[in-house]
């Protein structure tokens, strides 16, 4: 039997390969996590639009519609009489969403 011609990466105290492993793993690892999350708020994203419609949507509508009239959309708060357009209710009802004043 022939003796081996020295001694290994792993003997000489070379640690590098297990370094490249472990950085290659928590790359492989924070990937995976970062999918799962990604997977579930497109879960979650469906399942909202799914069960109510898209109510952001409605919301920059009446924004616009607003802005179209001259009038301020941060600070408006619709009124009994008001157009019905400027009415941001998210829910069937005919209620208003914004407190009347």
């Amino acid at each position: 039997m022939t003796a081996l011609a020295g001694p290994s990466a792993f003997q000489k105290g070379n640690k590098r390969p297990l370094k490249r492993w472990a950085s290659a793993f928590l790359v492989a690892a924070t990937g995976a996590v970062l999918c799962l999350v990604l997977l579930c708020s497109f879960g979650f994203d469906y399942q909202n639009m799914a069960h109510g419609g898209s109510i952001d949507l409605r919301n920059r509508i009446t924004g616009i519609r607003l802005l179209e009239k001259g009038v301020d959309p941060f600070h408006y708060k619709w009124r009994k009489g008001e157009p019905s357009e400027f009415c941001t209710s998210t829910t069937t009802s005919p209620f208003p969403s914004a407190k009347p004043r």
